[in-house]
């Protein structure tokens, strides 16, 4: 019986550890795709003129990276990607958080923010 247990916490552990990105396009325009690398990430709105892209996502666990820096890089890069894949230049930080997760020492990391596309020349 203690088996049966101990499978089902490790697939548990295994599939509730997850890395997730989401975006939420606004306004009906598209974008080529960009390089996720290229997205840079703002902490207030730049003043370079811009164009609203998606609204963006990024989770991440703790039980997965181990460290906060390493959780919140992992999270920041979903986002990257997500953006990225609509086009977008930079995300915007509009809100960070954690709460508890799996276990007592486990948080997952969730940040939000939005993704734009510079609509000057100069890119």
């Amino acid at each position: 019986m203690k088996s049966i247990s101990f499978f089902a916490w490790l697939l548990l552990l295994a599939t509730g550890c997850s890395t997730s990105g989401v975006a939420i396009p606004l306004g009906a325009k598209t974008y080529p795709p960009t390089s996720a690398d290229s997205v840079v990430i703002l902490a207030e709105p730049p003043t370079r003129p811009f164009a609203d892209v998606a609204l963006v996502d990024g989770t991440a666990a703790t039980d997965d990276y181990f460290t906060q820096e390493r959780t919140q890089a992992a999270a920041l890069k979903a986002m990257k990607e997500k953006a990225a894949q609509l086009g977008a230049h930079a995300i915007i930080i509009t809100d960070k958080g954690s709460r508890p997760y799996g276990g007592p020492l486990w948080e997952k990391l969730q940040i939000s923010g939005k993704a734009i596309r510079y609509t000057d020349d100069s890119e």
